[in-house]
Formats: C-alpha cells, structure tokens, sequence
C-alpha cells in the first residue's frame, strides 16, 4: 500500500472529528460492523487502564480517522482479528522498548519510544499517518503521549497497532478479495 500523506491523514482526521453528532453515530456503527475486533481491542484496554468514556470516544475516532485515511487514498480494510490486533500490540511494544544503535547523529536513541519521529520510525512507511495520529492524540488526550514507567509513550503503541493491521489488511477498494462481497 502506498504512503498515506500527512496533508490527506491530517484531512481524514477533521473529517472524522467534525461529524454532526448523527453523522458521528452512522459513521461508528458503519465501522463496529466492519471492525468488531478493533472495538473490542480498544473496549478492553479502556476497560484495562480505567479510561474514561470521553476517552474511549478519542481512541474510537482515531481509529476511524486512521481507517478513513487509507479509505480516502483508495482503499479498504476488513476482516482484522483480535488475535491480530494482540500480537501486533505485543510486537510493537517490543520495538518501543529497544534501544536503537548509532543513529545518523550518533546518539543512541533511548529505550522506549514516544513519539512518531523516534528514529525507530526510520524507514516505517506509514510514519506520515502516525506522526499526524499522533499530533491529534496529542491535541485530545495529552496524557496518552506521556511516556510510562517503562518509558514507553502507550499512545504511539496503539496507533502504530492499528495501523499496521488495517494497512495489512488494506485492499484496493472495488477490487476482488476474501473480504469483497462478491467473493465466494
């Protein structure tokens, strides 16, 4: 899938954040039905880390801006797994932790990641996407960026999580696939 550019993941995002209230309803239904694994993925961290419902409607609008991101660039996504979701969430936590060696500046990069321009992020093609996810976490939920006592900033492992499982599962839209509805 190609890059998601700041300037359409930007565009995606007000486009989800300004909804009418029932446009906003719609639009969460459309995309529980599409995304049951995802909604429970976030209902059980909320849950988990005692998040507030007010903070529940951040984590579900930004995981509708990162789908309509890549929706508006032409493509579309079903059929992500929990199962999917936990191990990217496990791996990805991983990589937030690592220590990076010899960056171009030669600093070293300290464990635990906590924002999208962390030179873990080099070479990552969808660091536009995260970068501007970020920001908007940022703006909503300021706490969620705030490193951990592991150093790592939760925020940047969710959305990176629920970015790299809906760009795997991106499809051209219009095109065949398991999850086009004219698929046997």
């Amino acid at each position: 899938m190609k890059q998601i550019s700041h300037e359409n993941a930007g565009a995606a995002f007000q486009k989800i954040l300004t909804l009418s209230e029932e446009e906003a309803v719609r639009s969460l239904e459309r995309f529980t039905r599409d995304h049951p694994a995802i909604m429970a993925f976030l209902g059980d961290r909320s849950s988990r880390d005692g998040v507030t419902r007010e903070e529940s409607t951040v984590w579900f609008a930004l995981a509708m801006g990162i789908e309509e991101a890549i929706r508006s660039a032409g493509f579309r996504c079903k059929g992500i797994t929990i199962d999917e979701l936990e191990t990217a969430e496990e791996q990805n936590t991983s990589w937030a932790e690592e220590e990076v060696p010899g960056t171009p500046d030669d600093t070293a990069a300290e464990p635990g990641a906590t924002s999208a321009g962390d030179p873990r992020l080099a070479g990552y093609p969808q660091t536009p996407l995260l970068t501007c996810a970020m920001e908007r976490l940022e703006e909503l939920e300021p706490s969620a960026v705030e490193p951990d006592e592991t150093g790592v900033a939760p925020g940047l492992v969710v959305l990176k999580t629920l970015i790299d499982c809906l760009v795997h599962r991106a499809l051209p839209a219009g095109r065949g696939g398991p999850h086009h509805q004219g698929a046997k």
